[in-house]
């Protein structure tokens, strides 16, 4: 258990328990003896640092007493032994000591050290400016009141206040022991090898004989000499120290600025909560129209990425043009399929009708048969679609959404209107397909043209063949050879090419009408996937579902406060 004494001259501040020994008495006579007129104006800027409650946050200059066990260490402190009169501050150091969990002093199961420190704090108009912390003494050997645990733990304790450089070190030896085991000096040594900031003590120097090498100089023997090399210490490693204290507080200080800077707005109340989501919505939607609409002009949407897909993470952020290329490719998907045996269906839905010729509802089964492929092509298209958009609204709120509440937000609206949205869509698709089952039926006037220029392409065909099959060639005279068509084998070679299957000539025209509806009907299909599916449900009302203004309006205050409500360690 260390003992961290700080005084103070500038006020009040909580004393522990009333006092009935004068504290004016008690250590104006010690302390101020290590103060001067220089000194005192150095150690009112760290008292005015340490008062602000920067010692948590800088490393302030210090003295710690530190020295092996049976050193005499508690003997030295003079200047601070006064405060031990204090009627009951024995009774404060039993309080702290069950405080620490180290149970009552002396008893049976009290354990013998602890990292708590216990701070004595002495205030007043006139006090001096002095931290001095009093650590426990070095262990050499461990027995049952002291384990190898409390040795380590001692070791530790010294070791981490000694190794701040701003910290004297006050090392106490006993001249009742050889000088080579006194392991505090090794410690001093390792960590302050130059001893510009360690002052050693030496006590029990009755021990000493005289007329050895072990003699010192007068001016080195004494309290009133100590105070004196103390001061001069203290006031010289100040001075050293102000310069890079001074830095660091500075570097801090920015740091310190710039996590405020990032917590951005405070945000208290319910009106400061809702305001500040309101200026959130408002960026988002803008971005969320411009990129709906295809405008790219804000700093948001970057560079394009020419190397990678349109629809790559990369150029994610350009939606517009990554929804167009999607639908680009599904209405690829959709032409590139093929067509199954139209002769099977025709054997396979035969009635009452003449060889030849077929019912009107096969037209309905052939286009029923080869369109099977379109709703799942449609539904992997929306699938895409969806999972763009919610892409595209993560790169959206990771830019304009402080991270602390982003989850909080996606739970809450995010989430709820992409699921919504997408359970429209396919809800439409649904209909789509349900109107596409109906039997067939098209007002477009291109439909029976479209058979007529099919049927005249096959003839044109045909009778190109026949009439090359038909060409003869007769010598005109010597130097030329004329060709002409046999109109016997021109009709020789038409009558040929009459399809004298049945079940084929009505495939070809069954298949002729399908393919023309087909056509048709297939343009339809993509433009209402495209149009009534994935702009209306998807795209489209993105600026609207999506933290809008109008959102940010319609919750409630517990809605609003359970998304941007600062975190409780940063109010408090």
């Amino acid at each position: 258990m260390g003992n961290d004494t700080d005084t103070d001259h500038k006020g009040p501040k909580t004393p522990v328990t009333p006092m009935s020994v004068d504290p004016d008495a008690v250590t104006k006579s010690s302390l101020q003896a290590i103060e001067w007129a220089d000194q005192r104006r150095v150690m009112d800027i760290v008292d005015k640092l340490r008062r602000t409650g920067l010692s948590g946050v800088v490393e302030l200059p210090q003295l710690i007493v530190c020295g092996d066990q049976s050193s005499g260490k508690t003997k030295f402190k003079g200047f601070t032994k006064s405060i031990q009169n204090f009627d009951q501050l024995p009774d404060v150091i039993e309080e702290a000591t069950l405080a620490m969990g180290l149970g009552f002093v002396g008893g049976i199961s009290s354990r013998a050290f602890s990292r708590d420190v216990l701070s004595v704090e002495i205030t007043g108009p006139s006090r001096p400016q002095l931290t001095l912390v009093d650590l426990p003494d070095l262990i050499h050997a461990t027995n049952k009141a002291q384990t190898e645990a409390d040795k380590e733990l001692i070791l530790d304790l010294v070791s981490q206040y000694m190794k701040n450089p701003r910290t004297i070190v006050l090392a106490v030896v006993s001249a009742k022991n050889n000088f080579a085991n006194q392991i505090i000096l090794d410690h001093c040594r390792k960590i302050d090898e130059q001893g510009r900031r360690t002052l050693a003590i030496i006590t029990k120097p009755d021990f000493l004989r005289e007329g050895t090498d072990n003699e010192l100089p007068r001016e080195c023997i004494g309290i009133t000499s100590l105070h004196e090399r103390l001061s001069k210490v203290l006031l010289h490693h100040l001075i050293r120290e102000l310069p890079s204290l001074k830095e660091e507080m500075m570097t801090k200080y920015r740091a310190t600025l710039d996590e405020i800077s990032n917590l951005g707005e405070k945000r208290n109340t319910s009106y400061e909560q809702r305001v500040f989501l309101m200026k959130i919505s408002m960026k988002v939607n803008d971005i969320l129209k411009s990129a709906t609409k295809g405008y790219y002009e804000s700093p948001f949407f970057g560079t394009i990425n020419k190397d990678a897909a349109v629809d790559s993470s990369e150029n994610i952020r350009r939606f517009r043009a990554v929804v167009q290329h999607l639908n680009m490719g599904f209405a690829k998907d959709m032409r590139l399929r093929g067509h199954v045996g139209e002769k099977k269906t025709l054997e396979r839905s035969r009635g009452y009708e003449l060889p030849g010729t077929f019912q009107p509802v096969l037209i309905s089964r052939l286009f029923w048969e080869q369109s099977l492929p379109w709703e799942g092509l449609a539904s992997l298209h929306i699938s895409n679609v969806a999972q763009v958009c919610r892409d595209f609204i993560d790169v959206v709120l990771a830019d304009c959404v402080p991270e602390e509440f982003k989850e909080r937000l996606v739970a809450l609206n995010v989430d709820a209107a992409l699921s919504k949205s997408l359970g429209d869509a396919k809800e439409e698709l649904a209909k789509v397909i349900r109107d596409k089952a109906r039997h067939l039926s098209t007002y477009n006037r291109y439909f029976t043209s479209t058979i007529q220029k099919m049927r005249l392409r096959k003839h044109q065909a045909l009778t190109k063949a026949a009439t090359s099959a038909s060409e003869k060639a007769e010598d005109y005279n010597d130097d030329n050879t004329r060709y002409f068509v046999d109109p016997v084998e021109l009709a020789a070679q038409l009558e040929q090419s009459i399809e004298l299957d049945i079940d084929t000539f009505s495939s070809q025209e069954a298949l002729d009408m399908q393919r023309a509806y087909y056509k048709d009907e297939l343009g339809y299909f993509i433009n209402t996937v495209a149009k009534s599916v994935i702009e209306r449900h998807l795209v489209e009302p993105l600026p609207e579902i999506i933290l809008s203004p109008l959102v940010v309006t319609q919750m409630t205050d517990e809605q609003v406060e359970y998304v941007a409500a600062e975190p409780l360690e940063l109010t408090q």
